[in-house]
């Protein structure tokens, strides 16, 4: 089974088991083959959907090529992880290129060397290349003893001063964006209807913005947390989130929407503890002890669930 993504080119081959997926499957594999990517794709979203793991990896690879289905990075992210985290070993590879390039993820150099790892593990070369690239080698210099043998270089001539010159003047800075701009992509960040990618970009950008107060930056967060989380990217979210609570550790929204994406990683433990702290900071909303009731439910715990 091979289902990668590359910096230039993307390989896939659909070899699906099972012979529920039999006909309609083989089907689809002669579809795609001829340019026709509308059957194959329905064929893979219904089986990655039940669960199929190399479906759910090949599903990613084509929401990132556009094929079949409306290309969309961060939905390629969230199934490429969902077949990485049950050892999809193409899937660990293209999800560890997603953090080495910072494509709808963050750019986390450790992360893309954690997936890389377990794919080499499982025997992938292109991941050991990678991983090597990644992890470079220590410095090779002689070790004490090997350097008694190494004869020292002639002492070189101290170069000549070069002719001054007059320095050419500094490159201008790039313009800041202007106010209008920042507006736009306030309104798109905090868009909750808008489409996830939108919201990650234009959540991103402003971030980077240096003209951000503390409360701008908090809500920044907060909605690129909810966009991760609406891809399935849990563990992104809570990134997230933690940075909302850096800067305002009395945020009930962080502290609630954490919780969901622990409850969404079925952590229920951790997720109750979230709602507790949501709880404190605003008694009077329902939100908190709706989604705590939901957790301890959750966890078989339903006479705590009812409290």
């Amino acid at each position: 089974m091979v289902c990668r993504s590359g910096a230039a080119l993307f390989v896939l081959l659909f070899v699906l088991a099972g012979p529920a997926l039999g006909g309609p499957f083989e089907d689809g594999v002669k579809a795609y083959a001829k340019g026709d990517y509308g059957a194959p794709a329905r064929v893979i979203l219904k089986a990655a959907n039940a669960g199929h793991i190399d479906a759910q990896a090949n599903l990613g690879v084509l929401y990132e090529l556009g094929r079949g289905l409306k290309r969309n990075h961060m939905l390629a992210a969230a199934w490429y992880r969902k077949a990485a985290e049950r050892g999809q070993v193409a899937a660990q590879y293209n999800l560890g290129l997603k953090y080495q390039k910072g494509q709808s993820v963050p750019k986390d150099n450790a992360k893309a060397a954690e997936w890389f790892a377990k794919a080499t593990a499982q025997g992938d070369a292109q991941s050991k290349r990678l991983l090597a690239a990644l992890r470079p080698s220590k410095s090779t210099s002689p070790s004490k003893a090997e350097a008694i043998l190494v004869p020292k270089p002639a002492p070189k001539a101290a170069p000549k001063p070069a002719p001054k010159t007059k320095a050419s003047p500094p490159p201008p800075p790039a313009p800041a964006p202007s106010r209008q701009a920042l507006e736009r992509d306030r309104a798109a960040c905090a868009d909750i209807t808008g489409k996830l990618e939108t919201r990650y970009m234009t959540c991103t950008r402003r971030l980077r913005s240096k003209r951000l107060s503390n409360v701008e930056r908090s809500a920044a967060f907060n909605n690129r947390g909810l966009a991760y989380a609406g891809a399935g990217q849990q563990d992104d979210a809570i990134l997230d989130y933690n940075q909302v609570l850096n800067l305002n550790p009395q945020s009930f929204e962080a502290h609630l929407n954490r919780g969901n994406a622990y409850a969404a990683k079925g952590e229920s433990d951790r997720a109750i503890g979230e709602f507790d702290q949501a709880i404190r900071l605003k008694p009077q909303s329902y939100k908190g002890y709706s989604n705590r009731g939901m957790a301890y439910a959750k966890k078989g715990d339903h006479d705590r669930g009812l409290q």
